[in-house]
C-alpha cells in the first residue's frame, strides 16, 4: 500500500520516477549530504516526454544545458534537498543583480531573508535604478 507524501512548504515535493536529480557544487563535486545548496542537474537518460533540443538550434541546446557535467542535462537551477528527500528550488543560478560591478544572488537573498522565523516566504527580484 502507497500513501501520499506530505506536503511540506517550500518544497517541490520529491523528484517522480524516471527523473534522477542530482546537485552539484560550483566545482562539480556531486552535493551528498542535505540542505546543502548547489546546482540541480538530471542524470541523463531524460525520461519521456522532455524536450531534447530548441526550436530550431540543437547546437545551443547542447552548450547551454548538456555541456556543463558530462552526463547530466543542466536545470539553470539551484536549491537543495533536505533530510527526507524533498527538493527546494531557491534560484535561477543566471539570476543575479549587478551593483557597482558586483554580482548578487537573488536566491541567497532570499535564502537570509527566509532565515528568519518569522518569514514564510519571500522573493528578491532587481528594479533599475538610473
Amino acid at each position: 500500500m502507497t500513501h501520499p507524501l506530505k506536503v511540506v512548504p517550500g518544497t517541490t515535493s520529491r523528484p517522480c520516477p524516471g527523473w534522477d536529480v542530482q546537485l552539484f557544487d560550483h566545482l562539480n563535486k556531486r552535493i551528498e549530504q542535505p540542505n546543502q545548496t548547489g546546482k540541480i542537474m538530471i542524470k541523463l537518460p531524460l525520461p519521456p516526454g522532455f524536450s531534447l533540443s530548441l526550436w530550431r538550434d540543437d547546437n545551443l541546446f547542447v552548450e547551454k544545458y548538456m555541456s556543463e557535467i558530462e552526463g547530466y542535462y543542466h536545470t539553470g537551477d539551484a536549491g537543495f534537498f533536505d533530510e527526507h528527500g524533498n527538493l527546494s528550488v531557491m534560484e535561477r543560478t543566471d539570476d543575479v543583480i549587478n551593483v557597482a560591478a558586483h554580482r548578487i544572488s537573488t536566491g541567497r537573498l532570499e535564502e537570509v531573508v527566509c532565515a528568519n522565523k518569522k518569514v514564510a516566504e519571500c522573493a528578491v527580484v532587481g528594479v533599475l535604478d538610473a
